[in-house]
């Protein structure tokens, strides 16, 4: 018999009954989220007002001084810090539509199976996407692809600190020397005096100074990490295409995430403490958001960009992420039945210079 709502939610529902929710068992297929869903670092957020607030810390909150004699008076002085981050989260609304004629024409267990993946199922996967070019290039995916389109990311956290978007104060890392970055993350100012600035290293090109310039930029964020340094690291197809190149020599194998809900996060080089991540045409440094930055060509050879990501100072608050639209048919005048799916978060980062960008790594 032809499939009817009632048997399509309830097969939706349990389908991520106990494996999350739609969009989060979805997007958990990429690196980011993935190590961030592993250390518990994206929650439910309970704001009680316009922001998301979290401190800021830029040294001790408190002065000692030399003892000598035993007989000097203590100094109780404390340093007032009074600086927040602060951040809003991004709330989107995506409509999924199912004409009524598929339901007709679709029949049992498998006609449900075939809808939630055709529908719902491509819908979450391709908002994923959306979301991951966003958050490394800080521009729009092909919007006749996209699930989303130019301008609802906008002021959405991004790790393009050079993003051309009017959302540029929510982009994280910049291409330039931490004493010459500007603009502000998360409401405060970038300032190298209190190293509120992330770390940076131009290659000039990958044979002669490429993996000098990778490790410069690594073990400098790493002295920032409390010991663990940057743990996931993401680069465009040509910079990891060197890498790779690179790594034939020097080490032993390149290697797989494990299988996250039926699919792997993807490829990756190990680095040191970090997996360096293949993220092919999401990362594309050509994108006209990084025009003027070092290391940016719209030359297929040169140009290049490689992220690294201490995973123990970012999360994700989020206040909705709908864990299975219900479907219901509400449009009049319209053969169509129409779930909602909300998407209502906003990552956050902490502790800049234990994060870095390696700009040139696809310069020969």
């Amino acid at each position: 018999m032809p499939v009817n709502l009632d048997v399509l939610n309830t097969t939706l529902a349990d389908l991520y009954a106990s494996g999350g929710n739609l969009q989060l068992t979805t997007v958990t297929r990429k690196p980011l989220m993935k190590q961030l869903m592993e250390k518990k670092r994206v929650n439910r957020e309970s704001i009680g007002g316009s922001y998301i607030e979290r401190p800021f810390g830029a040294g001790s909150p408190a002065k000692g001084r030399k003892i000598t004699t035993g007989t000097e008076v203590a100094s109780l002085t404390r340093r007032n810090i009074t600086k927040k981050y602060q951040s809003q989260t991004i709330r989107l609304f995506v409509p999924i539509t199912i004409p009524q004629r598929d339901l007709k024409q679709n029949d049992g267990k498998q006609g449900v199976v075939k809808l939630i993946k055709q529908y719902p199922m491509a819908t979450a996967a391709q908002l994923a996407e959306d979301w991951e070019y966003w958050l490394l290039t800080g521009a729009y995916h092909n919007s006749s692809i996209s699930v989303i389109d130019s301008p609802d990311f906008d002021n959405a956290a991004t790790l393009n600190g050079n993003v051309t978007a009017s959302g540029g104060d929510t982009g994280w890392l910049q291409q330039v020397a931490g004493a010459s970055q500007t603009g502000n993350v998360q409401g405060i100012a970038r300032d190298a005096t209190i190293n509120h600035v992330n770390q940076f290293s131009q290659i000039t090109s990958f044979a002669s100074d490429g993996m000098i310039k990778v490790a410069s930029a690594y073990d400098r964020a790493q002295q920032f990490s409390v010991g663990n340094g940057p743990d996931f690291g993401f680069a465009d197809e040509g910079t990891y295409s060197n890498l790779q190149i690179y790594s034939a020599d020097n080490v032993r194998i390149t290697d797989t995430d494990s299988a996250v809900f039926g699919g792997n996060t993807g490829q990756f080089i190990p680095y040191k403490q970090s997996k360096i991540y293949n993220v092919g045409v999401n990362l594309d440094p050509t994108n006209a958001s990084f025009v003027g930055t070092p290391g940016y060509s719209t030359s297929a050879t040169t140009g290049g960009i490689l992220y690294f990501l201490s995973s123990d100072f970012i999360e994700v608050p989020y206040l909705e992420i709908e864990e299975a639209p219900q479907f219901v048919a509400m449009v009049a005048d319209q053969d169509i039945v129409v779930g909602r799916m909300y998407w209502d978060l906003q990552p956050m980062v902490a502790q800049l210079p234990a994060h870095a960008i390696v700009a040139g790594g696809r310069i020969p």
